[in-house]
């Protein structure tokens, strides 16, 4: 009869760093025993957030700006999806504004800081109608050094874009979680 044991083929000292080993596998997963994924408030708050419109001449603002929306509300404990199904809320956006404005400057004439101003038109639509819930116009400020390389300042110019549309995310998730009587449509600028 075959028998195998691991006594007999690995030392005590591999049979040990192969049992740590695999518990450090297990664990860097995100396996726990007893959980779901879909447990608590996040199965509860669903929002599909599509891609962002952009009417500005920066590249690529509508896709950075969706992501950091996307990531916010996760992390504020949302379900987030791309595109809207039923009864789900549906947060869309028009980015009307991006400007770049010199705030102090060289001695030779030139920018040194820049402050980077998003303006995005947001609204909030429920149901399979799209009923809006509001509208609502928010901006995100942000300000960023100059550098003289043109990659360095380039990336200096994405985290503050960054930055704006954290600041922006932020705002509007806190409109959202507040309670919005049913006879009420808040219509603000």
């Amino acid at each position: 009869m075959l028998s195998f044991s691991l006594k007999n083929h690995f030392p005590s000292r591999l049979r040990r760093n192969l049992l740590y080993l695999s518990l450090f596998i297990i664990a860097g997963c995100g396996l726990q025993i007893g959980t779901t994924m879909d447990s608590g408030p996040r199965a509860e708050k669903t929002i599909a957030i599509p891609l962002f419109s952009n009417t500005t001449f920066e590249p690529i603002l509508e896709k950075e700006l969706t992501r950091i929306f996307k990531e916010t509300f996760y992390n504020h404990g949302w379900h987030v999806a791309n595109k809207p199904l039923g009864n789900d809320l549906v947060l869309r956006a028009n980015i009307t504004s991006f400007s770049q404005i010199p705030t102090s400057l060289t001695p030779s004439g030139g920018a040194r800081e820049y402050r980077v101003q998003i303006v995005a038109e947001f609204q909030l639509q429920q149901g399979a109608r799209q009923e809006q819930r509001f509208s609502k116009v928010v901006t995100g400020v942000a300000d960023y050094v100059t550098r003289s390389d043109v990659a360095q300042d380039r990336s200096s110019k994405n985290r503050a874009i960054r930055e704006a549309g954290r600041e922006m995310a932020e705002q509007v998730s806190a409109l959202i979680q507040m309670p919005i009587p049913e006879h009420a449509q808040m219509k603000s600028e």
